[in-house]
């Protein structure tokens, strides 16, 4: 497929569509990002994918969008079961191979998960997108994030109760992951955060690379066992650990789970996808959105 032009091509127009972007807006095709005859590389379809994607991912009636993501929070708290069950009984590291079932699940069945919707609505706002306005990408972003985030808890906090009151899990073992997970500084919280969903959209980027289903699974399973193995600090994970630790008796108070370890986890799992995954790979892996 030709170029629109010997410096620019459109999101849109990669797709074989016709240009959306709107009047004035291009991207350029920097060495990095495409090759000589400025046909855009695979990582950089993806992620003009992936800002489409985003586009209007908050823009959805609010019952399927509330719906998914208590599909999407089901899923990671059954992986977070899966690493409580093991952890501990096995070792650090079975649990972590474990534990990306739950991404998987999520990936696989197109669910709604709050941290990868993170990237899914920064992206446009950071690849300057015009076909929506600021203020249309703020809002959508504001409604995906706030929506997903309920259900996601909800379906967490439920399966939680659950898992405790009919002992898929073992008491002593998700009370012990609660208090860990509670007695590190907000630094120290913020910090893993800020690791843990650089890599889950890492996983979530290198999935949406290729179509093979089997493919896809292998691609998001490695970063996921990374961060699960350094221990870093999930907050969808946690909707389900924390809770746990507490019905199952755990020492703790609502308040202490909030400030200890779930606002810090929020505001470093948003910085991760702002940062590491949305601004960082789109300047560096996608043509840069420029005035034309």
């Amino acid at each position: 497929m030709e170029p629109e032009t010997s410096s620019t091509l459109n999101m849109a127009s990669v797709r074989g569509e016709p240009s959306s972007l709107g009047p004035g807006v291009g991207l350029a095709t920097p060495g990095a990002s495409g090759g000589a005859d400025g046909v855009l590389s695979p990582q950089a379809r993806t992620f003009a994918a992936l800002n489409d994607k985003g586009l209007d991912r908050g823009r959805r009636e609010f019952w399927l969008l509330f719906i998914s993501s208590l599909y999407g929070g089901a899923y990671i708290a059954f992986g977070a079961l899966m690493y409580a069950r093991t952890v501990w009984e096995y070792n650090a590291l079975v649990a972590a191979l474990i534990f990306p079932a739950g991404l998987a699940f999520v990936i696989t069945t197109g669910s709604d998960l709050l941290t990868s919707n993170m990237l899914y609505g920064l992206l446009p706002l950071v690849s300057g997108d015009a076909r929506r306005s600021h203020s249309q990408k703020l809002q959508n972003l504001g409604r995906l994030l706030g929506i997903s985030l309920l259900g996601n808890m909800i379906a967490s906090v439920f399966v939680a109760m659950l898992a405790v009151t009919f002992e898929v899990v073992a008491a002593e073992d998700v009370i012990r992951l609660a208090v860990n997970k509670t007695s590190m500084t907000g630094a120290t919280v913020f910090v893993k955060a800020v690791g843990a969903n650089w890599l889950v959209n890492l996983a979530v980027y290198q999935a949406s690379l290729v179509d093979n289903m089997g493919t896809k699974i292998i691609l998001l399973w490695l970063p996921i066992a990374a961060f699960v193995s350094m221990k870093l600090e999930h907050s969808v994970a946690n909707l389900t650990f924390l809770p746990a630790g507490y019905f199952a008796g755990a020492p703790l108070t609502i308040s202490q789970i909030l400030l200890s370890n779930l606002l810090p986890c929020l505001l470093g799992n948003f910085v991760g996808a702002c940062v590491f995954a949305a601004q960082w790979h789109l300047k560096v892996r996608r043509p840069h959105v420029h005035k034309v």
